[in-house]
């Protein structure tokens, strides 16, 4: 699942690696390579949704097929003709990577037994080193095959989908002792509030500086005069300093997690 994570999430660090190119080719303003960003990160708003439904229904296909969906979606915008259809295909990527955020993280924490905090920092090092590597990866096949070249680097997301068919044949979202124990929406929203809306605010602030960061860092190297390779460079160090991050929360999670669901009690 790591691994998966982290194939899925490579494709996701392309869209700010080819956006100069992406500006030139399709002549875009500032407003409308902004909005590509946009298109790719909206459907994320449908994860509750999902994760509502995952505990209802088996929705493992979701997960196992998102990286095969987004690695089609993302490497065909860099062959996209036009602004709409690049858009249109960063919303559907959107919807795909929606629906594996929203359902893998259950699944992983249903395999890693009592060392949940552990198993979901590596699961969270694999997405974070896929979208450091990314950058450096979609540089060097433009450079090889130039960005009509970009769909080749589809069939990392087959290969990921094919592994997860075949480990993942006998798994389920649902885990019925807690879908019995259901709570109502509502009532569910209100106990978790005291805990989850300081959590999510939090979570807004800093994804919303990182996300101007990571969006717009390749651009404006680029209009700094550094060359392509140079500026797909740059958001990787910036990623894989993050890296470094998770990986000391993989190795540290495990007491974090034992501790505060003791504080929590049964």
């Amino acid at each position: 699942m790591a691994a998966a994570h982290g194939a899925h999430d490579t494709y996701f660090s392309y869209l700010p690696t080819i956006l100069p190119l992406l500006i030139k080719n399709l002549a875009l303003n500032t407003t409308q390579a902004g909005l590509l960003t946009v298109f790719s990160q909206i459907p994320n708003l449908m994860q509750p949704v999902i994760g509502h439904l995952a505990d209802r229904k088996n929705l493992k296909m979701l997960v196992i097929l998102a990286p095969t969906l987004s690695g089609i979606l993302i490497t065909l915008v860099g062959v996209a003709p036009s602004f709409g259809l690049a858009g249109l295909l960063l919303l559907l990527a959107g919807f795909s990577s929606a629906g594996f955020h929203a359902i893998s993280p259950t699944m992983v924490s249903a395999q890693a037994g009592r060392k949940v905090g552990r198993g979901m920092g590596f699961f969270m090092v694999g997405g974070e080193l896929g979208f450091g590597l990314g950058p450096l990866v979609v540089v060097a096949t433009i450079g090889y095959l130039t960005l009509k070249g970009l769909p080749w680097l589809m069939t990392l997301g087959m290969l990921a989908s094919i592994i997860l068919y075949f480990r993942l044949k006998n798994a389920s979202t649902v885990r019925h002792s807690q879908a019995e124990a259901g709570l109502p929406v509502r009532q569910a929203l209100r106990q978790m509030s005291g805990l989850m809306l300081p959590i999510m605010s939090i979570s807004f602030i800093t994804g919303f500086l990182g996300a101007n960061i990571v969006n717009y860092l390749p651009t404006f190297m680029s209009g700094e005069g550094a060359t392509f390779a140079m500026a797909g460079a740059s958001l990787a160090v910036v990623e894989l300093s993050g890296t470094v991050g998770h990986c000391l929360w993989a190795c540290s999670a495990t007491a974090l997690a034992n501790a505060i669901l003791c504080c929590m009690g049964p």
